[in-house]
């Protein structure tokens, strides 16, 4: 599926999600996310990251920590600040609202 797809299919979830480069890998940014955590919903905006990086097969950045998942680190994408936790196992072979609904159970 090409990137232009998957981004119109986030869309459907996120109708301001903008698809960026980075380094010529594809970061979707999906601003304003309502996203469950804890028994609250929080608005954050995140960076799905559908590629290996930093060890892991794909990531998701958040804008702020949620109070569910623990050992947040701090990381610096795209000239702004981001946090992401350790989750493994997300493969970057599925479609990427898949990678994202698999990303956010471990929040909820």
């Amino acid at each position: 599926m090409t990137d232009a797809r998957q981004l119109a299919r986030l869309r459907a979830l996120c109708p301001e999600a903008e698809l960026w480069d980075e380094a010529g890998s594809p970061l979707v940014f999906l601003p304003e996310l309502r996203v469950e955590s804890d028994g609250a919903v929080h608005t954050v905006d995140l960076l799905l990251c559908p590629r290996a990086r930093d060890g892991y097969d794909t990531r998701l950045f958040f804008s702020k920590q949620l109070p569910k998942a623990r050992n947040w680190a701090p990381h610096a994408l795209m000239a702004r600040g981001w946090f992401a936790f350790s989750w493994q196992g997300i493969a970057s072979s599925q479609p990427w609202l898949d990678i994202l609904g698999s990303h956010l159970e471990a929040v909820k």
